[in-house]
């Protein structure tokens, strides 16, 4: 049984609504349940339901959606959960990323890839590579990204990469530069936010990759009410289309 401690992070639910906040000594949080002083949460497990409110320990999701403070628009985890299974990404890889943002994608791909991977990852804005850094230091768990001020046009310094990612206003450009500094058959993963950059993208891409897929993701929760089951009035819908491809070669 893991027990709250002063300075963690946890995730208040009541209500239908979920709140992230930090336990600290001499504070509270009130919500339209009632109100709990943080000091008294010390000691106690998560999972608690105490004063009308649900104590739980963030999970990766929630710490995205709730707890990095952003910069930029984020890579939502209806989307980033699944770009990294399509990357194929996991224990002791090499990951390449370009545009950095708020550091959410980021986070996502430190954990995949374990304390025996590495993540280099790219941001041409100084502001949102420091809110991309402080957000790391607050819930990365390994330290395994390395965090570059660099614009990708000026080369990637390193290569060799199990796989790469793309958010950046035009892939195009650069298409050629990650499929240089990736391994043979590793996938690259590319978000844009409009068709007509998907029609720009593809066929620079269709130069250098194959089994080439783009698909967006639409979201819809229910309400859990059995009385009446039926989907929540808003949605999360369109945030992106997504792109991938994986490299091939004709020479070797």
């Amino acid at each position: 049984m893991e027990i709250i401690k002063e300075g963690d992070y946890i995730l208040i639910s009541t209500a239908g609504r979920r709140y992230f906040t930090k336990v600290e000594v001499g504070k509270s949080f009130s919500t339209k349940t009632g109100s709990i002083k943080l000091a008294e949460l010390i000691g106690k497990p998560f999972g608690i339901f105490y004063n009308s409110h649900f104590v739980f320990k963030p999970n990766l999701e929630d710490i995205i959606l709730h707890g990095i403070k952003r910069g930029t628009q984020i890579v939502y985890p209806k989307e980033s959960f699944f770009i990294g299974l399509k990357l194929g990404i996991k224990n002791g890889m090499k990951v390449f990323e370009c545009g950095t943002g708020s550091g959410a994608l980021t986070l996502i791909f430190s954990q995949l890839v374990g304390e025996n991977g590495i993540v280099y990852t790219y941001e041409i804005s100084e502001k949102f590579l420091k809110q991309a850094k402080k957000n790391f230091e607050r819930f990365g768990i390994y330290n395994n990204v390395k965090f570059f001020l660099k614009d990708i046009s000026e080369g990637i310094d390193e290569k060799d990469f199990d796989s790469a990612f793309l958010d950046v206003r035009e892939p195009k450009n650069f298409i050629k530069l990650v499929y240089d500094i990736l391994k043979p058959s590793a996938s690259l993963g590319i978000i844009v936010p409009t068709t007509n950059q998907i029609s720009e993208t593809l066929p620079v891409l269709k130069e250098y990759f194959s089994d080439i897929e783009v698909l967006e993701i639409l979201q819809r929760y229910y309400k859990v009410v059995p009385e009446r089951i039926r989907p929540e009035d808003r949605m999360v819908a369109h945030t992106g289309f997504l792109i991938f491809g994986r490299k091939f070669i004709t020479e070797f």
